[in-house]
């Protein structure tokens, strides 16, 4: 299984890639009235308005910094309905992919109730990588459905 590998100061994360339909640069971003602090804005992506989940905000309380490594992950994920919908997501340090096996993930421990995205963790030499499960980094009210057929999959 391979998986996108990203950062939030010294704690590592991954994507399925299976999940990742595109990973573009830091671009600019239509902020939206009244969205929650982790939203940093709405991507016009392939004539769908696709909203961008800064995750240093989210899981920090700070937003991405501007590096060179700083990107838009472009993610897919099955809704509750069965649909398939689109989510962006603002990562630092999005420079790296590698393999694991499916084997290798390893519950979390716990949950957590107000991060229900936290999901699996891998384990390798430099420490823990905390996997992350899109579906569930917004709820249901604030990502509208939106289908989209035909994007291609990261192999």
């Amino acid at each position: 299984m391979l998986m996108l590998l990203f950062a939030i100061d010294d704690e590592r994360y991954a994507l399925e890639s299976q999940q990742v339909v595109e990973v573009l640069p830091l671009i600019g971003l239509t902020k939206p009235h009244q969205a929650p602090a982790y939203v940093s804005g709405l991507l016009r992506y392939r004539s769908h308005m696709v909203p961008v989940v800064d995750l240093c905000q989210l899981v920090r309380r700070r937003p991405c910094r501007s590096y060179l490594s700083t990107r838009i992950i472009v993610a897919r994920f099955l809704s509750a309905e069965n649909q398939t919908q689109i989510l962006g997501l603002l990562a630092e340090r999005v420079t790296q992919t590698f393999n694991t096996s499916s084997t290798t993930l390893v519950p979390a421990g716990m949950v957590v109730d107000t991060a229900p995205y936290l999901g699996k963790k891998l384990m390798d030499t430099q420490g823990v990588i905390q996997c992350l499960d899109v579906e569930h980094l917004l709820s249901p009210v604030q990502l509208p459905p939106t289908q989209v057929i035909d994007l291609p999959v990261v192999q």
